[in-house]
């Protein structure tokens, strides 16, 4: 039990590290929340002219639209920079430096998850308070939150972030075979921005793409965390889907865990 209690207390103080960089996360997230009134005036205009000059589906109203990409903007900020994790793995291989952790009594991947959750936690908190800070401008646009499913709203998103540093690790384990990994790094991210709503709604997509996304863990990165704060998503339906969302957690984990193993021993018998 000591020796489990050990290993926490180290990826619990690296993310303590990065949370003594808190003026430096503040900062970056002040600056993009400055050009928030831009992106969202911009929006507001595209959306307002489609829906005044054309048909539109009508599972989600203007004002919800508005919505979905308000919410996509904070959840975006939380999740976005687990995309780092490929690049900096792959730096890390290439530079010899893989080195200085395989020498540590750590594990890489849970290290780079530990660093990238003290990250995500403290956008998630920040984004949530900027949420209900301006909900209430929000309402003058029409836009409304289902308040009560905040709680449900925070578990989807910690475990889309979860799926989300996973893929990214994977890649990024994928140097141990590969030197360049960083196209595949690229082909991730427009793969992740077609089906996990990060570009139109699902519920908009043609049905048989739906169904695609059905079969993906994707849509659980952005669509569902934002569909279950906007009240889209019936409380019996959100739980059943969380229990999807955690199976793919735990798949993703183990094949990462499987990944690392295979590419650590062929890092190492290559002499690093």
């Amino acid at each position: 039990m000591r020796p489990m209690e050990d290993n926490m207390r180290k990826y619990i103080r690296t993310m303590y590290i990065v949370f003594r960089r808190l003026k430096e996360f503040l900062v970056n997230f002040i600056g993009q929340m400055m050009y928030f009134p831009i992106k969202f005036a911009i929006l507001y205009f595209i959306w307002s002219y489609i829906y005044g000059n054309s048909a539109v589906d009508a599972s989600y109203s203007f004002e919800e639209m508005l919505g979905y990409y308000f919410i996509l903007a904070i959840v975006q900020t939380c999740i976005m920079p687990c995309g780092l994790a490929a690049y900096e793995e792959w730096e890390t291989i290439n530079s010899g430096k893989m080195n200085l952790y395989l020498t540590k009594p750590i594990s890489y991947p849970i290290y780079m998850y530990a660093e990238k959750m003290g990250s995500f936690l403290i956008y998630m908190a920040t984004g949530l308070l900027f949420i209900y800070v301006t909900v209430f401008v929000m309402q003058f646009f029409g836009v409304e939150l289902v308040v009560r499913h905040t709680g449900w709203f925070c578990i989807s998103l910690f475990m889309g972030f979860t799926i989300m540093v996973n893929l990214f690790t994977i890649i990024g384990h994928i140097t141990f075979w590969v030197e360049n990994v960083l196209s595949l790094r690229d082909n991730l991210w427009n793969i992740i921005k077609i089906f996990s709503g990060e570009i139109f709604p699902i519920a908009m997509y043609p049905l048989f793409l739906q169904k695609i996304c059905g079969f993906l863990p994707f849509q659980y990165i952005y669509f569902q965390p934002i569909s279950i704060l906007q009240g889209k998503i019936p409380v019996d339906k959100i739980v059943q889907n969380l229990t999807v969302q955690a199976g793919w957690c735990l798949l993703l984990i183990v094949v990462n865990a499987i990944v690392w193993k295979k590419g650590n021993v062929r890092y190492v018998s290559q002499g690093g």
